[in-house]
């Protein structure tokens, strides 16, 4: 099955992180904000600042400066980001590239689910297959997500596995890594959730879901769940 972000720049961030800091840790975020017709925000990060001061002493000991390791990262992220701009339903499309706290990702507005999930299967695929199965679903107050892991393929771990020194660096950075989930409603709060993984925070105001991004990745944890709200 294709999954979410199977692409050139989820595999270029990750090769960023084990070429030079293997040890480092940091966080894969997915947040939606949604209302009682629907509609919402989705964000996808990647979040490095936790190793700031790692990356800052490997990015020193670049030889050039006109060729950095994020040069085929922002090529490829450039392209996704235009796609999505394209599409119907989706607006106000925002590219996250903070170099100096090394946050990377993206955030956009849908009109509807139907919207939401288009979106995400046109990430995952330049050409989406017909019929692509729905992610998320949306009915009376209730969000549902299906079994499909957005992050089982965050990367192609048989690219990024390759070599056995490869296979080391990922296998030991992806140790450190966490998968963060959440969802909000703009107003109001949740009434119940069924995936027990996760918690509810902020008084009642966000589902909360966090494991680590090597089970998410390898599909030994499933983020399945039905949020029911009050709105």
């Amino acid at each position: 099955m294709r999954i979410f972000f199977r692409h050139r720049f989820a595999n270029s961030v990750l090769l960023l992180i084990a070429v030079f800091i293997s040890t480092a840790c940091f966080e894969v975020r997915e947040e939606i904000a949604i209302d009682k017709q629907g509609a919402g925000t989705y964000t996808f990060l990647i979040d490095m600042s936790s190793s700031k001061n790692l990356i800052d002493m490997a990015m020193g000991m670049q030889i050039t400066k006109d060729r950095t390791p994020f040069a085929q990262m922002d090529s490829s992220f450039a392209k996704g980001i235009e796609r999505l701009t394209n599409m119907q339903g989706i607006s106000n499309v925002q590219a996250i590239n903070n170099r100096e706290q090394y946050v990377f990702g993206m955030m956009f507005d849908f009109q509807n689910v139907d919207a939401l999930n288009a979106a995400l299967n046109q990430s995952a695929q330049e050409q989406p297959e017909p019929n692509s199965m729905a992610t998320f679903t949306f009915r009376k107050k209730e969000l549902s997500r299906s079994s499909r892991s957005l992050v089982s393929s965050l990367a192609d771990l048989e690219v990024l596995r390759s070599t056995p020194e490869g296979a080391a660096q990922i296998q030991t950075l992806l140790q450190g890594a966490s998968y963060v989930y959440t969802i909000r409603p703009k107003t109001g709060k949740i009434r119940s959730f069924s995936n027990k993984q996760g918690e509810l925070q902020e008084n009642g105001k966000a589902f909360y879901y966090r494991v680590g991004l090597l089970d998410m990745m390898e599909s030994k944890v499933s983020p399945a769940n039905t949020v029911k709200f009050k709105f």
